[in-house]
């Protein structure tokens, strides 16, 4: 948004300070998934993230999504989700897209809450995605960005994961 990193940081620092929960579902919020949707979304619509087994393979206008997504913040909760997935193996960090994901779309199953030493105020969960049926419109970015956007949005999410220890 327009009030930038800082801003972010400031603010999820203070929250932090009164609630660790709050601060971690404010910054994943708005680090990694909001902000990739201001970024990469359009008007009307550590990992190792280059080592995905979460596959796309496009059939017709659709995009078809298997895979499990593990330790996915905030799943219980949400009602939407964005997926990186592979689209083309052979191309490694090139060949990955990102997809926004409906929860409700079928094939889509949410796993039990992990239990966690601290910071409960959210789920985490896994993601299982059984030949999800997505269309073309819900590709963030191009196909062939998605390592680039999760870079993106994984150096944001660090700055407010930091704030949390203020």
């Amino acid at each position: 948004n327009n009030l930038g990193i800082l801003a972010l940081s400031l603010a999820v620092e203070e929250i932090a300070r009164g609630c660790s929960a709050t601060g971690a579902v404010v910054s994943i919020h708005n680090s990694l998934f909001a902000n990739l949707l201001d970024r990469k979304g359009t008007d009307d619509a550590g990992s190792d993230v280059a080592a995905l087994s979460t596959t796309a393979r496009q059939e017709g206008s659709n995009w078809i999504l298997k895979g499990t997504k593990a330790w996915v913040t905030s799943a219980k909760e949400a009602k939407v989700a964005i997926v990186f997935a592979s689209v083309d193996r052979s191309l490694k960090h090139a060949g990955i897209a990102a997809f926004i994901v409906p929860l409700d779309t079928p094939g889509v199953s949410v796993g039990r809450n992990e239990e966690k030493m601290g910071i409960r105020g959210t789920s985490t969960c896994t993601l299982v995605l059984d030949n999800v049926q997505v269309p073309e419109e819900n590709i963030l970015g191009e196909i062939g960005e998605g390592f680039r956007i999760a870079m993106e949005q994984l150096d944001l999410a660090r700055i407010g994961i930091a704030s949390q220890a203020l």
